[in-house]
């Protein structure tokens, strides 16, 4: 398995960086391929909500392929100004590591733009919460739907962790 970063950009063509460890390869990936990928992600589960648009809108878009087929993404989004975070994978590769590894490449990227990183989610997606929080995610707000959580990634973000569990 391979890390892929998918940079989305106006042309019809999302450019793909695979990083290996021995070479940087250079690929493509259509838009096409990806909206299959979500649409196919959306008749599989209810939990992930977020529109084909408000993904090709991320602030970086980075994904997995297996067997030239992209099986999970993960990405950072701008809601109310803010960075918010999603992970999609595929369910036959659930719980084999590929979310923690989209997620741990997403933190090498996002250390170095932001100060922390939100995520709101169903509460009942047990698996995922627990992929978060091993990840350094705290929660700071949650009902028996929806969990809100924080990973901070440096004192400012700190600060913003502290202030936003004691608002909610």
């Amino acid at each position: 398995m391979l890390s892929l970063y998918f940079y989305v950009n106006q042309e019809a063509v999302v450019e793909i960086f695979l990083a290996t460890t021995s070479q940087e390869m250079s690929s493509s990936v259509s838009k096409e391929e990806l909206r299959g990928f979500l649409r196919a992600l959306g008749e599989e589960r209810e939990t992930f909500r977020l529109s084909e648009r408000e993904v090709l809108e991320s602030v970086i878009l980075i994904g997995m392929r297996r067997s030239h087929k992209v099986i999970g993404i993960a990405g950072v989004r701008k809601r109310f100004g803010l960075p918010v975070v999603f992970v999609a994978v595929k369910s036959e590769y659930q719980g084999l590591g590929v979310g923690g590894r989209l997620l741990n490449n997403l933190h090498d990227i996002m250390r170095e733009k932001c100060h922390f990183l939100l995520l709101s989610m169903v509460t009942r997606n047990v698996p995922a919460v627990r992929l978060f929080e091993s990840h350094g995610y705290q929660k700071f707000y949650s009902t028996e739907d929806r969990s809100c959580m924080i990973k901070s990634f440096t004192a400012i973000g700190t600060l913003f962790a502290i202030f936003l569990r004691i608002l909610f």
